[in-house]
């Protein structure tokens, strides 16, 4: 008869993780099937516990992604980009559409926390039309009426990082118009110079 093997888990002793291994089993009695252990026929089928916990799995998973695209969303917003780079407005925008399919989910997050991850998808799309405004003035101005997500997206941070993006552009566009009105000061001041020559 051949040895039957099988798979379990346990903790490792080294590192505490769960790990796997195989385990030689006893010879089954003469009718073929353990004491007690009904043998499986035909096919399995998943009962409703299962499916509603691949699921959520699934559910944790998407949200998961989800948080991950957006953590790198806010990191890229904080930083200066160059016109060229695109990769940040395909980012929100996969954002958007992973926002659509956690709201259609089975095993969606808490509506409070739905209204959150809006909140902060909403910014980085108003905060990516500000940018595409031709003066630092107007983009300010755009800037000062978005609204920026109010709980921290990670357990590391202390505010939102999407407060601290919405700081961080104000800051920027302000400095963008004070140069823009510096230089604006010195051309008006070396014109009236070159008349009074």
């Amino acid at each position: 008869m051949p040895q039957q093997f099988a798979f379990t888990s346990h903790p490792s002793s080294r590192t505490g993780s769960w790990v796997g291994s195989e385990v030689l089993l006893p010879p089954l009695p003469a009718g073929g099937a353990a004491p007690g252990v009904r043998p499986v026929t035909g096919r399995r089928r998943d009962s409703a516990a299962e499916v509603t916990s691949a699921n959520k799995m699934a559910a944790s998973r998407l949200e998961k992604n989800f948080l991950r695209l957006l953590v790198t969303c806010e990191a890229m917003a904080a930083e200066k980009r160059s016109d060229k780079d695109w990769r940040l407005e395909k980012f929100v925008g996969a954002l958007q559409e992973m926002l659509i399919e956690l709201k259609k989910h089975i095993s969606k997050p808490a509506p409070e926390l739905l209204n959150e991850y809006t909140r902060k998808v909403e910014f980085m799309k108003g905060l990516l039309e500000a940018e595409k405004l031709p003066n630092p003035a107007e983009k300010a101005l755009a800037n000062q009426f978005l609204a920026p997500g109010r709980t921290p997206t990670t357990g590391k941070e202390r505010t939102s990082a999407t407060k601290t993006v919405h700081l961080k552009t104000q800051a920027r566009y302000t400095g963008e118009m004070r140069s823009e009105l510096l230089s604006l000061a010195e051309r008006i001041l070396v014109s009236g110079r070159e008349k009074n020559n």
